[in-house]
């Protein structure tokens, strides 16, 4: 018996898990970003037949998480260290950092926390996901 596998990032699967309820849920690629910036490429799927590099991008529609995501990358000078996901339902916005096991989030990772901070959002807008393979 054959079954195919589809691959799967934990980051997707954050943002479906948020989709599934609502939300509007993209994976902020830090990993791949515009050459002309240092942007993350946003996605809200993966497509199995193309590269990481050559991936759809589907930029953040939320217009209230649109605006906290400039307003950090304002307030840092750059993108470096955004989270791994972005959510949005309504007003409300939370921003998802993935880790492995017992990592932590990188010291880029939380200088765009306190860049957050200091841009008027709340720390209870952000979460660890701490994922592992069984």
């Amino acid at each position: 018996m054959s079954r195919r596998i589809e691959p799967m990032f934990v980051e997707l699967a954050v943002a479906s898990m948020a989709t599934a309820y609502g939300w509007d849920a993209r994976w902020l690629d830090e990993l791949r970003h515009d050459s002309h910036d240092d942007r993350p490429q946003m996605m809200s799927c993966w497509d199995p037949r193309l590269g990481r590099h050559d991936q759809i991008q589907d930029p953040v529609s939320h217009a209230p998480s649109r605006a906290a995501l400039e307003r950090i990358a304002e307030q840092r000078g750059s993108w470096a260290g955004a989270w791994s996901v972005a959510a949005g339902h309504e007003g409300d916005v939370v921003f998802y950092q993935t880790v492995r096991g017992r990592t932590a989030p990188t010291a880029s990772q939380i200088a765009w926390l306190d860049a957050a901070v200091a841009a008027g959002m709340s720390p209870d807008q952000f979460v660890v996901a701490r994922w592992r393979l069984h």
